[in-house]
């Protein structure tokens, strides 16, 4: 699991809930803790003062949790100072609780996380704001609760099994394989790839879909102690993956970014930033620049590769 996270804490009121899921992390396995607030210029003394204050306030209450915590004050803006910190403090994890944003704010006020899904080097766990503090306990605890991992064939993709694997394992909750691909009653002004993609073209995506989670179940069951099932879902992504996750609470989404298949480059925006912008759901993303854990089976093999004997 992870060791060394970075939470970085905009304001004194996320105090409670930075204890809650720090509290929840250091249940399963010792961790460091460092809490980071970036300044885009070095503030008035007082506002230096007090931001000193609370971040320190709130390590010491963690220390006393016998919890190795410390903090960071940066200057730059919030993407780089985060950034930064993470390098500092080699993180393997940070933890974010976004502030959403809506109408013209979003606009003048372009959102941390979305940044950080491309320029992190390490995982992002994002915590919904609109979801409570006495939520941290729920998580992976309820009955039903999975590690929900949405796969679209792909080997960016399958980055974010090593992870799915660890986070099934350490609470013992089963691990969720998901696939979804377009529906037949979409409009055929669908275009992929160039080509006109027909019914009979999505009918065989859906076929090679309940294979490939087929393939992925078999490969990865030995490394599990908890159960793995596969599902094969038609309709748009983000909405399918989001109601699966509100009818399994307790739950955490695991993904990567920028795992796109064929039909998924025809759809408009990214998936896993509607799922974070839209849900509910804890989500744990692995950025293109966060290292490849190990891999624990061989890779798995496709149609388009060729093995020399």
């Amino acid at each position: 699991m992870f060791t060394h996270i970075l939470f970085p804490v905009e304001r004194a009121a996320q105090a409670p809930r930075v204890i809650a899921l720090v509290h929840l992390l250091a249940a399963h396995g010792a961790l460091s803790v460092t809490l980071v607030r970036a300044h885009p210029r070095m503030p008035e003394s007082d506002t230096l003062h007090a931001a000193s204050a609370e971040l320190d306030h709130l390590a010491a209450r963690l220390r006393s949790d016998t919890i190795d915590a410390h903090y960071l004050l940066e200057f730059e803006t919030a993407e780089t100072g985060i950034l930064d910190a993470a390098k500092q403090t080699q993180a393997d994890l940070i933890v974010l609780m976004p502030h959403a944003r809506h109408g013209l704010d979003a606009l003048a006020h372009p959102s941390i996380t979305n940044r950080l899904l491309t320029s992190a080097t390490a995982p992002l766990l994002i915590w919904p704001e609109r979801l409570p503090e006495t939520s941290v306990g729920d998580f992976l605890s309820l009955p039903g609760a999975a590690v929900i991992l949405p796969l679209d064939g792909g080997e960016l993709a399958e980055r974010a099994l090593p992870y799915s694997v660890d986070l099934a394992n350490a609470f013992g909750r089963m691990l969720l394989l998901v696939r979804v691909t377009p529906d037949v009653t979409l409009p055929m002004s669908i275009v992929a790839e160039e080509a006109l993609v027909t019914p009979e073209i999505l009918r065989a995506e859906q076929e090679e879909a309940r294979a490939y989670l087929t393939q992925i179940r078999e490969r990865y069951a030995h490394d599990l102690t908890t159960p793995i099932q596969s599902m094969s879902l038609t309709g748009a992504p983000a909405r399918r993956i989001l109601a699966l996750a509100e009818a399994h609470r307790g739950s955490v989404i695991v993904m990567s970014t920028h795992g796109r298949g064929p039909l998924a480059r025809a759809a408009l925006g990214s998936v896993a930033t509607e799922i974070i912008r839209e849900g509910a759901t804890p989500a744990l993303v692995i950025p293109p620049h966060a290292p490849a854990p190990l891999a624990r089976t061989a890779p798995l093999m496709r149609p388009t590769e060729v093995v020399e004997r």
